[in-house]
């Protein structure tokens, strides 16, 4: 009995095939999604820049006093981060890590308690 064997670039050739026919047989899908994550990018780049990150950055500061009004500030900094690193499309993450975020926020949060401090002495 005389067995045939495939060659390996048969098989590659094969799944090549098979990739191409899932992308045929799906492109409507594959498209949708594409357009859906391009519009919220650029829906995401006009919120940022028409408020400014500065702003959502206040935004989120205020949104968890509100929320964890009695917890401590750290769990309100890890919320206002993690609000933040979550807006961020995923291609950016590999550029701007939490840590950074983090030192945005801070900084952000020492300004408006400086202004706030300002304000109070000065009876503004």
């Amino acid at each position: 009995m005389h067995v045939i064997q495939k060659s390996p670039y048969e098989y590659n050739d094969n799944r090549r095939v098979i990739r191409l026919e899932y992308i045929q047989n799906n492109l409507f899908q594959i498209i949708v999604v594409a357009i859906v994550a391009i519009a919220f990018i650029v829906w995401l780049a006009w919120q940022i820049k028409k408020k400014g990150l500065r702003q959502t950055i206040i935004d989120f500061i205020v949104e968890a006093e509100s929320i964890c009004n009695s917890d401590g500030g750290k769990a309100k900094k890890k919320y206002v981060i993690d609000k933040i690193y979550i807006l961020l499309p995923s291609i950016l993450r590999i550029f701007i890590s939490e840590e950074t975020i983090d030192k945005l926020v801070q900084e952000i949060f020492d300004q408006i308690k400086e202004a706030l401090h300002y304000k109070s002495e000065n009876n503004i």
